[in-house]
């Protein structure tokens, strides 16, 4: 009996388009990130954040948490973000050629990433929450049926 094989096909897959309200980067319209999801259904992503957590909990240790100890966070939020979850964007241009679309690269994707945490990270919080929120990504095998013969089985 269980649950798990239920629930191990329900897991999020595809892709979310998460849009960066409230700021543009040389478009008139708003930049658009292609969003895998950030969780347990995303190998690279797990493999990454347990390295990233090991390393940074031997660096900054444990103790009071402090300002420098949440920034570092987002820092490996970011890379590992860019290096895992961020597929790819739109409407997306560096300062010096507005109106050219930035090719997407894990580079370019990290140093975007690195000046929403630190120029705007009500936005790249924000960011990371939709990602890691599975509700927001179609499941793997939706059924149609679900929640119609409730209590019938």
């Amino acid at each position: 009996m269980g649950f798990g094989s239920q629930l191990s096909k329900q897991k999020p897959a595809g892709t979310l388009k998460f849009t960066l309200d409230t700021i543009t980067l040389g478009f008139d319209k708003n930049p658009v990130l292609e969003l895998a999801y950030a969780g347990k259904g995303n190998g690279p992503y797990m493999s990454m954040l347990l390295k990233l957590a090991n390393d940074q909990s031997k660096k900054l240790g444990s103790g009071r948490l402090t300002e420098a100890k949440i920034e570092a966070s987002r820092q490996h939020t970011a890379e590992l973000f860019a290096a895992t979850v961020v597929k790819g964007w739109e409407f997306v241009a560096e300062d010096d050629s507005p109106g050219v679309p930035c090719p997407f690269s894990r580079e370019k994707c990290l140093e975007l990433l690195l000046s929403l945490a630190s120029e705007r990270d009500d936005i790249f919080d924000g960011l990371a929450a939709a990602a890691r929120d599975a509700d927001n990504f179609p499941t793997l095998a939706a059924d149609p049926n679900a929640g119609t013969e409730l209590g019938k089985k």
